[in-house]
């Protein structure tokens, strides 16, 4: 009994404070001194670093760590002041170190000092710096990565309470980065997921005094994009009503979207009309004036006035260091003038828009890139969130345990000793029984658990004495019942995440079993096809023998444990390589056949 008050007393006690060993080395107070002045004047700084000598201090370990810390100072004065990444200083008394040298050492140092905060905060930070690095460079993929890790490394140090101050600050800052890389590519869920991070991690502790309804302007645009008007005007007018001060351009980029977003051909024009006439007075430069009349030439010509939208657009077209408003202009005026019957006029906006506008649209496999990491990162959050999830259950489930065991052995001590021999002896035989039998169910239960397992995942068809049974049809095959109970029994869907569905994934034996299934009822038909179409990898073969059983593409998913976007592109592949667009699993049937005919017409 002693021993199980012990485990109570155990499990709610408070977790022990790590043990934090003092640092080798010691932290420079100048470099202290200019991280804490960059934070407000970020030119000051970069003229201090460039000054600043790495020999301050004592000793090689400490000389190292100042170096480093210096490099990683320098990348974010440059990019504080606006300079490019690439763009690094030397003279006599500075020399540089590169911020993937201090990015790496930061790693190092992270892992043999985990206790250290401070530490994995100079990490994320070189993480994050070498992610801005490379997206100056239109690295977009390396830089999703350096932002992701840095996600990774603050939350894998930081529990949730803890975010806040510099932290969250640093947070907002590295969510607004991912926002902007996904809108860029169009990938409006993303953009809008990590702006909702953002926005809530600048509640916390804004970056500025604008971050907030920039944040909130950003996410209205996000909405904006897929058409969702409601949000985007609620964005919006939130925005404005967190704006600290009207005379600043987000004001009058606030009002201009808003006005805009609340106008509908044929409703709301002179509202909207005013309110961009008005800011547009406000115009900070000749780069704002264009723009404000951009978008009130759009009012005019979503009302067909089209004299009074020419008057707005020509203007913008004439300007000569503006390529892309001049493209936006050139197509509204390349449309005026279509519709009014100028066809000379019009060719000519037309093809100054083919000769100047740079190709647009999605780099497929870009998106897909950025969307596999953005998956994966939200997974491995998840996971980790679910393990600590479990072990506090666990913690509790034992707490609860223990004091329900110790109660019932206080009552059977009670018991005891109010019982005569004779009934405590029955009770011991009926107790011994009722074991007895408990342990015959649980070990016939876990019988049946255990050849399910070895049905679903173990199972080794080569050698199974079914396999070697003939039958007559492709569907009888062992294989494919198995394959067809796993998704009757999984119902996958799409919008899941796939690696939640891992325990139901085919093993390369399963898959071997399956193309020698297909091959023997439909005369070597795989062999064939793969002569027939030699673009098709071994890799294609195992998709094509999914979708013969005429699976879908959340099935294949689940059951190759890819993401669903993978599966759609490859299915977008195969049709290519046939030739076709119909649905896959008809596709290869018609070409099953098809090979089977011409076979018996050989013959």
């Amino acid at each position: 009994m002693s021993l199980l008050l012990t485990l109570v007393v155990s499990c709610n006690k408070p977790e022990p404070e790590p043990v934090v060993e003092p640092l080798p080395f010691a932290i420079s107070d100048t470099l202290s001194r200019i991280d804490s002045l960059m934070q407000h004047d970020a030119d000051s700084a970069l003229i201090m670093l460039m000054s600043f000598r790495p020999t301050e201090g004592s000793g090689e370990i400490s000389y190292k760590f100042n170096d480093n810390y210096q490099s990683l100072l320098l990348a974010e004065a440059l990019y504080k002041t606006y300079n490019p990444q690439l763009n690094r200083y030397k003279n006599e008394t500075f020399q540089e170190t590169s911020l993937q040298d201090a990015m790496h050492y930061f790693d190092s140092l992270a892992i043999h000092y985990p206790n250290y905060d401070d530490i994995a905060m100079f990490s994320a930070r070189s993480h994050y710096m070498n992610g801005v690095g490379f997206y100056e460079n239109d690295s977009v993929i390396e830089a999703c990565k350096e932002y992701l890790h840095t996600l990774e490394i603050i939350e894998d140090q930081f529990d949730e309470k803890q975010l806040v101050g510099y932290k969250a600050k640093f947070m907002a800052l590295t969510y607004g980065r991912l926002s902007d890389l996904f809108s860029a590519q169009f990938m409006m869920e993303a953009s809008i997921s990590c702006g909702e991070n953002a926005l809530k991690y600048c509640m916390i502790n804004p970056p500025s005094k604008y971050s907030i309804s920039n944040t909130l302007y950003r996410l209205g645009k996000q909405y904006d994009k897929i058409g969702d008007t409601d949000k985007t005007q609620y964005y919006y007018s939130l925005a404005l009503e967190k704006l600290p001060d009207k005379n600043n351009p987000m004001y009058r980029d606030l009002v201009a979207s808003l006005a805009l977003s609340n106008y509908q051909p044929g409703n709301n024009f002179d509202g909207s009309l005013n309110s961009l006439k008005t800011i547009a007075k406000s115009a900070a430069n000749e780069r704002e004036k264009l723009t404000r009349a951009l978008s009130i030439g759009y009012i005019y010509y979503a009302e067909h006035k089209y004299d009074s939208a020419l008057a707005y657009f020509r203007p913008v077209f004439e300007v000569r260091n503006d390529m892309n408003l001049r493209i936006q202009a050139a197509n509204y005026l390349r449309i005026i003038y279509d519709s009014v019957g100028d066809n000379f006029l019009s060719n000519e906006y037309a093809n100054f828009i083919a000769k100047h506008q740079t190709a647009r649209g999605k780099d497929h496999y870009l998106v897909s890139r950025l969307s596999d990491l953005y998956k994966d990162y939200n997974s491995k959050k998840k996971e980790d969130e679910s393990i600590k999830k479990l072990n506090s259950a666990i913690k509790t489930t034992l707490v609860i345990f223990v004091i329900i065991v110790l109660s019932v052995i206080v009552t059977i001590v009670i018991i005891e000793k109010r019982k005569s021999n004779k009934r405590l002896y029955a009770e011991r035989q009926v107790h011994r029984i009722n074991q007895a039998s408990m342990a015959g169910r649980l070990k016939h239960s876990n019988n049946e658990i255990n050849q399910l397992r070895l049905k679903i995942k173990g199972q080794d068809f080569a050698n199974s004495t079914g396999y070697r049974q003939e039958v007559s049809t492709l569907e009888e095959e062992p294989i494919c019942i198995l394959i067809m109970e796993i998704v009757n029994k999984g119902q996958f869907k799409s919008h899941i995440d796939y690696s939640l569905y891992r325990k139901y994934s085919l093993t390369k034996q399963q898959l071997s079993a399956l193309k020698g299934a297909i091959n023997r009822h439909n005369d070597n038909f795989l062999t064939k096809l793969i002569k027939q179409y030699p673009k098709l990898t071994k890799n294609d073969l195992d998709y094509c023998s999914l979708y013969i059983l005429g699976l879908t593409e959340a099935d294949v998913a689940a059951l190759m444990q890819r993401a669903y976007n993978t599966v759609c592109y490859r299915s977008r592949k195969l049709k290519a390589i046939f030739g076709m667009n119909e649905p896959l699993s008809i596709i290869l049937l018609n070409l099953a056949n098809n090979l089977r005919n011409n076979t018996l017409e050989n013959k």
